[in-house]
C-alpha cells in the first residue's frame, strides 16, 4: 500500500487535539449470492436459478460468538430449510421481500431440513455451502422460500423466489456462497 492510500484513511481529529485518527475505509457488507440448480432424474437440467440473498441480523451474532470461539458449534450453519411462504399468495412468481430481521422462514415445510452436504472455498474471502433435496424428498410441496440454519436454529441467511413445484422426478441442488 503505498503513503498516498494510506494517507486517505488517516485523518487529524481535532477533537483529539490534533492527534491521528485512523478510520477504515472498507464499508463492505457480507453478503450472499444464492443458486438453484434443478435436474430431473436423468442429469438433464430443468432450472437454473442466481441470485442474491438476504443475510439476516442473527448472522451478525452468531459471527461474533464464532470469532472467540464461544460454543462455536451452534453458530455453524449446519443445514438448509425449505418453506413454501416466501411468493406473493396472488403472483406466485413474485417472491416476497425479505426481512432481515425475520427469525425463520414464514412456512417452513416439516421435515425436509437437509444438512449441508459440502463446502469449499471459492475465494480467500468466501465459502461456498451445498445442500440437496433429493428426488425422494419433499415431493407434493411448494417451495419459495430457502434458509441457511445454524447447529442453535438461527436463520442466517434467506432466499425468497417464485414457487416450484418439487416432485420425484425433480433434485434441487442449492449452492449458497457467502462472502466476507
Amino acid at each position: 500500500m503505498g503513503i498516498t492510500a494510506f494517507l486517505d484513511r488517516v485523518c487529524v481529529n481535532e477533537a483529539l487535539g490534533g492527534g491521528v485518527e485512523l478510520r477504515f475505509m472498507d464499508d463492505s457488507k457480507i453478503r450472499g449470492l444464492f443458486e438453484l440448480i434443478v435436474t430431473d432424474v436423468r442429469g438433464n437440467i430443468v432450472v437454473i436459478d442466481r441470485g442474491e440473498n438476504m443475510i439476516m441480523n442473527g448472522a451478525r451474532t452468531d459471527l461474533a460468538h464464532l470469532v472467540v470461539n464461544d460454543a462455536a458449534s451452534s453458530h455453524i450453519i449446519t443445514q438448509m430449510a425449505f418453506g413454501s411462504g416466501g411468493h406473493d399468495p396472488n403472483a406466485i412468481a413474485s417472491p416476497l421481500t425479505v426481512d432481515p430481521a425475520g427469525t425463520a422462514l414464514i412456512s417452513e415445510i416439516s421435515g425436509i431440513r437437509q444438512a449441508i452436504s459440502s463446502h469449499s472455498f471459492p475465494a480467500f474471502n468466501s465459502v461456498t455451502l451445498t445442500a440437496q433435496l433429493g428426488a425422494n424428498t419433499g415431493n407434493g410441496n411448494i417451495i419459495s422460500e430457502y434458509g441457511l440454519i445454524t447447529g442453535a436454529g438461527t436463520l442466517f441467511a434467506k432466499k425468497n423466489r417464485g414457487v416450484l413445484t418439487k416432485n420425484s422426478d425433480l433434485i434441487l441442488t442449492i449452492n449458497w456462497t457467502l462472502v466476507f
